[in-house]
């Protein structure tokens, strides 16, 4: 069978039409939402700011003055934890544990080109084309345009993270199954470090409490308990870093194929923590009106800042741009009726449509800068007082000399 297959539609002129004013509606909410999303991405907080109020504490000692207070501790970390993933991997030293499955599976890629025929109608063609992919997430097979030659079999088993419960960080003690932690490593597999290799069981191995957490966002409380897992689809086998279960091979893998690989954040580098402080050395979650702030670093506390505020400017600038799209085919949008009416002649139709959107992109350009600084004011109520404060100075000034002026005449 092909692994393309291509379909062709029609859609009249009156049909289309129809649709476009019903479209109006759905344009005009998303050009109302981008100036939402502007306003409130500037308002969003640079938790950065919040970090450098933080008390510098030293690691070597709690000083109980600083009880209830945010705080920053560098030092080095460890934890007396071992943890594992709850089914292949062995409890180690781990502050973290992140488990990733993937199967080799079917995938659907679909590409469509529209022509604008005299009188208005549009033609439609859309080809469908297979291939094979390992994914986290295979597709529903029933959901292809072709199906039959294209099954997959149903993924049995999940991704996970596992964190431990307890760490400390010099003589303060922080929870990182609570906390927002540095990236996870690739983990050098050994054959000592996996339960059941070559067995076509899926084992069962402890897991530490309630830092585990599935793809989901399900816990893994069965495995730690000891409940048994779905059985594999073959005998494990490690290949290099990679756990392998199925007929093929990497380098041949067959569809059903899957193969797990871990990330794990190992303990004893030197880090941050930024948290309040509560009685007996505990650093937990910092909350306040500015947001909440618990995480920790890898380096020094100046480098967790400057981390978290590139965080901050890049999710803004993101957003930005978010609002700026969403505005410009929103008002866009709104014309499509207009487009559609002129597409009678399809020349008349494309030169149209090029035209709203050139319009619209310059027209988008100045409302977004402008929704921008509006939403920075109306976010900045000393910056407000200080532009009112100036104004009204300037004001008086532009009096007093035009009173001058005019007793001079």
């Amino acid at each position: 069978m092909s692994d393309q297959y291509t379909e062709v539609t029609t859609k009249s002129w009156g049909s289309r039409l129809g649709s476009s004013f019903g479209a109006v509606i759905g344009s005009f909410l998303l050009f109302i939402g981008a100036f939402v999303l502007l306003y409130w991405n500037e308002g969003r907080v640079d938790i950065s700011n919040v970090a450098k109020t933080a008390i510098e504490a030293q690691a070597n000692s709690v000083d109980a003055a600083l009880d209830g207070k945010l705080i920053s501790v560098t030092g080095q970390v460890t934890t007396p934890e071992m943890i594992g993933d709850g089914m292949y991997l062995k409890p180690g030293n781990y502050l973290g544990v992140m488990r990733t499955v993937e199967m080799y599976a079917w995938n659907q890629k679909s590409s469509s080109t529209s022509e604008t025929k005299l009188g208005g109608s549009e033609e439609t063609k859309t080809t469908y084309s297979y291939e094979k992919k390992w994914t986290s997430s295979p597709a529903d097979s029933g959901s292809f345009k072709v199906p039959e030659g294209h099954t997959n079999p149903v993924l049995t088993m999940e991704g996970a993270t596992v964190q431990a419960t307890e760490a400390s960080i010099g003589s303060y003690t922080i929870y990182p199954n609570k906390m927002d932690l540095p990236g996870y490593k690739t983990l050098t597999l050994t054959d000592d470090q996996i339960i059941g290799l070559g067995s076509p069981e899926t084992p069962v191995a402890p897991v530490a409490g309630s830092g585990t957490t599935l793809g989901s966002g399900s816990t893994l409380a069965e495995t730690a308990t000891g409940t048994a897992m779905p059985s594999s689809p073959g005998a494990i086998r490690r290949i290099d870093n990679v756990l392998y279960m199925g007929a093929g091979s990497p380098s041949n893998p067959q569809i059903g194929d899957i193969r797990i690989s871990y990330k794990v954040l190992a303990p004893g580098f030197r880090g941050t923590v930024f948290g309040n402080q509560a009685s007996g050395g505990i650093i937990e979650a910092y909350a306040s009106n500015d947001g909440r702030l618990y995480a920790l670093y890898e380096g020094g506390r100046e480098e967790a800042i400057q981390a978290m505020h590139d965080s901050y400017v890049m999710m803004t600038w993101a957003l930005r741009v978010l609002g700026f799209l969403m505005m410009w085919g929103g008002l866009s949008g709104i014309f499509a009726p207009l487009t559609v009416l002129l597409d009678v002649l399809p020349f008349l139709g494309h030169v149209s449509r090029g035209a709203i959107s050139f319009i619209a992109f310059w027209i988008t350009l100045l409302l977004s800068i402008l929704t921008i600084i509006l939403s920075m004011l109306l976010h900045n109520i000393v910056l407000i007082i200080i532009l009112a404060v100036a104004g009204l100075i300037g004001a008086f000034l532009w009096l007093r000399v035009k009173g001058k002026n005019a007793m001079a005449k």
